[in-house]
């Protein structure tokens, strides 16, 4: 997937400009405040995210940005509120004659964060930093390096594609006289939209109330029959109750009919007797005399207190039998844990060298604490020229993406052209980059050469 155009209107200075992506390097060269950053900073806004509130040009209601593709393209419009806001529509991603239906997941698929921000890394702080370390190294890859083979075969597809263009004429064209006419043609298909955008509207709001209306008969329904269930629900429910109770009834009227015949079968067969007199008391005196003495229990009692003082013993040692059981299990339980903790460190540490052995930056190592080092500097202590060092090996990491590489450089790029045209034609991507000054005299045949002066490309 490579990024071969991109097409501006009404965006800042700019009123309608297109950049072929066709060459090596791309240089946009003008004076400060001329609208060449703006280009840059459309293929951020492109992709969604925040933009200025003034991104539209003045006088203008609406802005839009088309990043054409190899595959198809990519583009987002921005309109004036009726509160006079600035708004954007969602990005659409138009992929092989079809609709992305999530747009914006789909682009950070393939999106390199030092395209939107060749800063990406100087600007965090060191926790983002460690942060953003620790996602990007200490995770399982497996999925990274499917994506990675599915980019790369995608890209040679392309590039046997790209092979067939061939050479393409950029020399600039002069515009035509008059823009009106197709101005009101704009016009005519922006209100021909809204005209069938407010029918589509009447006509969606119809079908969710048809839908609502025809919800609202079957839950009535539904709500009936959930009553009658529930009151038949119950009603099995006693009369099971009720079968139970008459099945007890009967078993107990069954005992009953059994008990009266047997008690009187009994009650024949045993006829009333008289009883006889009772005796006369006897004379029980002397015994209740000896009842009242108290028994002599001394010595056993004092074989008790003697066995009951070792039972207190006995259980004690026991108790500290247990306690030292519990205590030898214990110190074996921390011991185990250490070893535990040793080999998850262990484990920790030899994964960590992995990760830094298998993280494609040399020079780059993690340690225990989540930290990481550069060249044997620890991360907060980088400096300026290491992070720009660091970023760049970090951007070539990231799959082809779109092949496009931004570059604001403010300053002549003088002999460094040439190492910024090799490193294009070797990663086979393009640098759209700015500086600030007028066209030079001779440029090379691989540089796509546009000055810029008030959003006007020339």
């Amino acid at each position: 997937m490579k990024a071969i155009q991109l097409i501006v209107k009404n965006i800042g200075l700019i009123e309608d400009a297109s950049i072929e992506l066709n060459k090596p390097l791309i240089v946009l060269y003008g004076e400060v405040s001329q609208g060449k950053t703006t280009f840059l900073n459309a293929v951020k806004w492109v992709f969604g995210g925040k933009f200025p509130t003034d991104i539209i040009r003045k006088g203008e209601t609406e802005a839009e940005i088309h990043l054409l593709l190899d595959c198809g393209t990519i583009y987002r419009t921005f309109y004036v509120a009726k509160d006079g806001s600035t708004k954007a529509r969602p990005v659409v991603f138009e992929r092989a004659g079809d609709i992305v239906q999530d747009p914006v997941a789909e682009i950070k698929k393939f999106l390199n964060p030092f395209l939107l921000d060749q800063n990406f890394l100087v600007n965090k702080t060191e926790l983002e930093r460690k942060q953003w370390f620790a996602a990007q190294f200490a995770v399982d890859t497996g999925g990274l390096d499917a994506q990675i083979a599915y980019t790369e075969a995608e890209a040679q597809e392309t590039r046997a594609k790209l092979k067939g263009y061939g050479e393409i004429d950029i020399t600039p064209v002069e515009p035509p006289p008059s823009l009106a006419g197709l101005k009101e043609s704009r016009a005519a298909i922006i209100q021909e939209h809204s005209t069938n955008l407010a029918a589509l509207h009447d006509a969606l709001a119809k079908c969710r109330a048809d839908h609502q209306a025809g919800l609202d008969v079957v839950n009535l329904f539904n709500s009936g029959v959930r009553e009658q269930n529930f009151q038949r629900t119950t009603a099995e429910q006693k009369l099971g109750d009720y079968k139970r109770a008459v099945a007890e009834y009967e078993r107990a009227l069954a005992e009953a009919k059994d008990g009266v015949a047997s008690y009187s079968k009994w009650l024949d067969e045993h006829p009333a007797v008289e009883e006889k007199p009772l005796p006369p008391a006897p004379d029980t005196s002397v015994m209740e005399r000896g009842l009242a003495m108290p028994p002599n229990t001394a010595t056993v009692d004092r074989f008790i207190s003697l066995a009951e003082a070792q039972a207190v013993r006995y259980e004690q040692h026991l108790a500290n039998l247990n306690r030292k059981a519990d205590r030898d299990k214990d110190e074996q339980a921390i011991r185990d844990l250490e070893k535990t903790v040793r080999d998850l460190r262990a484990k920790k540490i030899s994964k960590l060298k992995e990760c830094s052995a298998n993280s494609g930056i040399p020079g780059l190592e993690f340690d225990v604490a989540g930290n990481f080092s550069f060249e044997g500097c620890e991360a907060g202590m980088l400096s300026t020229s290491q992070l720009i060092t660091l970023s760049s090996m970090l951007s070539a990491l990231y799959p082809e993406g779109f092949g496009l590489e931004l570059l604001d450089r403010g300053e002549s790029l003088g002999k460094s052209i040439f190492q910024f045209v090799d490193r294009a034609k070797q990663e086979n991507k393009t640098i759209l980059a700015t500086v600030v000054g007028e066209r030079p005299a001779e440029v090379p045949a691989e540089v796509g050469v546009f000055v810029v002066e008030q959003g006007v490309v020339k």
